[in-house]
């Protein structure tokens, strides 16, 4: 009677979006089990236990409990002491795939363990052994589809290429069976899931080629997710594909394949909001900013660039310093960057100050004794732009300012063994004390600007940094001229 109810209860559950039906189904369940056991009635618990895991997963699913998914996988591996592959190889594979999709929800809730995907792509393989293309299609479909999608996730918390591969072999081989004019949104699930798969492994293989492949698998979801009144999957798919687009320009310096990751990008924030996922929303106008200022960059098109900083300013009015410490810094150094691109080209005061003030900020949140490389480097980058903010002023003072700050650098720098950073620094001192020689007409500061521009020089030549070198070899010759001329 037990079981019977839960059965009801199970099949209203399926119906409804709630939980209190399969909270019942699973409470039917549970009292039949203690009716028919292992000991009295073997198969009868084992088929009661399969049910109850069935009824424990679309509840913990839905409600994100992860206490009742774990319940779901102990109710499976209740079944699988009766269920054998010998003697009931149909039934274990099927007790097998529904441990597999258990396990994968159990691996992906908050605080879930590597150990539970890991496990979940062992029961799906399990289940594979008894399924064939052939002579059960759609359950062999549905476990491949099942087995790729934990391989991706596994892939992505642990970094693993291999895992990346077989997801992706797997999904190919569910594809098929998911047609899309009869099953379209679980042919667009799947087309993007592939894409995903891979994206990372045209990184973990170092093929970029995969990422056109990736691109056309996001872009087949693309066409389904658009035709669905809810845009929230559009606007999600349109942020991977921009990533894709992203990885692909740099991979080969292709300015169109940036340009379409822009594209995307803003694609997707026409949906995704501010107000109503404001962690989306970072992500899609961090990666915009990114792909505006390396695609302003590589056209030499400022205002592409300033565009950019734009963007980073507005994200630091929701990223902020006591929020997001990390990110804020990763914000702050990528506006810094940018800034000194559009300087670059258009040589302002007003920016100049500002790429200056969002360095002090950053370097205020670098302990020195912990990171010295990384405050030293910040330190030149405060002591350029100072300089460049003087000469755009013709502020013989400011200019003067950077010299202690770009020696200290430097003595940091030679403390702690850090090579390029000192070539580096003591290029920008060569070239600030050669501008300060010249207007105090000093002949010790065209030295020490020679005696810079020397030790650098050796540094990038010896590291094979032509186009430093070459800066580097311009600078010494300005600060020579400018001692035979004192001279």
């Amino acid at each position: 009677m037990n079981q019977n109810l839960g059965s009801v209860y199970a099949t209203l559950g399926d119906r409804d979006t709630g939980i209190d039906y399969l909270r019942k189904s699973a409470s039917a369940y549970r009292e039949a089990s203690q009716v028919y056991t292992v000991a009295a009635a073997p198969l009868e618990f084992a088929s009661i236990e399969h049910s109850l895991g069935n009824s424990l997963s679309t509840w913990g699913d839905r409600a994100r409990d992860k206490a009742v998914l774990e319940e779901a996988v102990a109710a499976y591996d209740a079944a699988l002491t009766v269920r054998t592959k010998e003697s009931a190889p149909k039934d274990w594979a099927k007790t097998q795939y529904r441990l597999g999709a258990a396990l994968s929800m159990l691996g992906k809730a908050d605080g879930g363990s590597d150990e539970a995907l890991q496990r979940s792509a062992v029961a799906y393989r399990a289940a594979l052994e008894m399924q064939s293309r052939d002579s059960d299609p759609d359950a062999w479909a549905a476990t491949q589809w099942g087995l790729g999608h934990v391989l991706l996730v596994l892939g992505d918390r642990t970094q693993d290429g291999e895992a990346f591969n077989q997801s992706a072999t797997a999904l190919e081989a569910a594809l098929p069976f998911y047609d899309l004019a009869t099953v379209p949104e679980d042919h667009a699930q799947l087309q993007n899931e592939l894409g995903s798969a891979y994206y990372y492994l045209a990184g973990s293989a170092n093929d970029p080629s995969l990422y056109q492949k990736a691109a056309a698998a996001h872009e087949k979801a693309l066409a389904v997710y658009a035709t669905l009144p809810d845009r929230s999957l559009w606007a999600s798919v349109e942020g991977d594909l921009g990533n894709v687009r992203m990885m692909q320009a740099n991979a080969s310096s292709d300015p169109d394949a940036m340009a379409k990751s822009v594209q995307a990008y803003e694609a997707a924030l026409t949906v995704i909001s501010r107000d109503r996922d404001a962690d989306e929303w970072l992500r899609n106008q961090t990666n915009l900013a990114t792909a505006l200022s390396t695609l302003g960059y590589w056209r030499d098109d400022v205002a592409l660039l300033k565009r950019s900083a734009g963007i980073y300013r507005s994200i630091q009015s929701v990223r902020t310093r006591d929020r997001a410490p990390e990110r804020w810094a990763s914000t702050q150094a990528s506006l810094a960057n940018v800034l000194g691109m559009i300087g670059a080209k258009e040589p302002s005061p007003a920016l100049f100050h500002e790429a200056v003030a969002v360095n002090r900020a950053l370097a205020d949140q670098v302990d020195r004794d912990r990171d010295p490389e990384r405050w030293a480097s910040l330190q030149n980058e405060i002591g350029y732009q100072l300089t460049l903010a003087g000469r755009a002023e013709n502020d013989v003072a400011k200019i003067e300012e950077a010299v202690p700050i770009l020696r200290e650098a430097i003595a940091v720098q030679k403390k702690i063994g850090s090579v390029p950073g000192i070539a580096f620094t003591e290029d920008s001192l060569c070239d600030v004390l050669t501008d300060l020689g010249a207007a105090r007409k000093q002949k010790a500061m065209a030295e020490e600007a020679i005696a810079a521009c020397q030790h650098a020089l050796v540094i990038f030549r010896d590291g094979k940094m032509d186009d430093l070198a070459a800066g580097s070899a311009k600078n010494l010759a300005e600060a020579q001229a400018l001692l035979a001329e004192l001279q």
